[in-house]
């Protein structure tokens, strides 16, 4: 009886080491792995308290859902249409008459695919559905950098209209201690149109099956400040790192990198892995 119970004992322990050794192996997609998922954040799209643009932004989604114009960009930049804009082919009968303008917005430069500086303009999805929603309103779309940092600033200034690209907006309401920003100067934030998550991604060709295996590792990741506050959230992983190089050139110069060999891991973007395995 004692040796029946041993030898239990000693599978079940084999059975927990095989688990924990496939859970540290990642989820891999396409030709890479996940090996960690930071946390999840909601793209949206923010305007100017009461501003009456956001209603015919808003209008204007949900016809270029209904006609399947969002599934196709979607498809076209993301590989998969994740995104959650509800469709109502009447939506702009029920705002009735929409006024000429130019509509300015504000994008970020490196949020690839979302927006991203393109020579002496910007591309992405974010971009290309704004333009979409322009063309349908009768508007002219002008886009303009904005920092992530900058948002609320710029909004409420005036500066641009709305901020699009490529743009968290979670805690744009807040300042830098945390606190609520006073009620009267507040932007107002759509509903999110598509989530996203601050992923550490390795090759799927390599040595790198867990995280345990960076240590003493290149890991390379965009300027941005969400991508370090996603490292520095663990600083037991951090610690193992042998560097950690941050660069301005965003998802595309992070995937090139690792595609060359030139690091071992990147953190980046779900939506940019997506790109990247569409």
């Amino acid at each position: 009886m004692h040796t029946r119970v041993i030898k239990r004992g000693l599978a079940l322990l084999l059975l927990c080491a095989v688990l924990l050794s496939l859970s540290a192996c990642g989820k891999t997609v396409g030709s890479y792995r996940v090996l960690k998922t930071f946390g999840e954040e909601s793209f949206s799209i923010g305007y100017r308290l009461d501003d009456q643009v956001a209603v015919y932004v808003d209008a204007a989604l949900r016809v270029l859902s209904a006609d399947g114009t969002v599934h196709k960009l979607a498809l076209e930049w993301l590989g998969a249409d994740d995104t959650t804009i509800e469709a109502d082919a009447d939506a702009l009968d029920a705002v009735g008459s929409v006024p000429r303008r130019t509509l300015i917005v504000g994008v970020s430069e490196s949020c690839f695919p979302m927006s991203y500086a393109d020579g002496d303009g910007f591309a992405g999805f974010d971009v290309a559905l704004a333009q979409a929603v322009c063309e349908r309103l009768g508007w002219q779309a002008q886009f303009q950098a904005v920092a992530r940092n900058d948002v609320y600033v710029q909004l409420t200034s005036g500066n641009v209209d709305c901020v699009w690209g490529g743009m968290p907006l979670d805690d744009v309401n807040r300042d830098e201690n945390g606190n609520l920003k006073p009620q009267s100067q507040q932007i107002a934030v759509s509903e999110s149109y598509l989530k996203n998550e601050i992923l550490l991604v390795t090759r799927a060709d390599t040595r790198y099956s867990s995280t345990g295996r960076l240590r003493g590792e290149t890991v390379m990741l965009d300027s941005g400040p969400q991508y370090m506050e996603a490292l520095e959230s663990d600083a037991r992983l951090l610690e193992r790192f042998g560097r950690v190089e941050r660069v301005n050139g965003g998802a595309q110069q992070c995937f090139e990198a690792l595609r060359m060999g030139d690091c071992a891991a990147i953190v980046t973007d779900s939506v940019a892995l997506a790109y990247y395995t569409k």
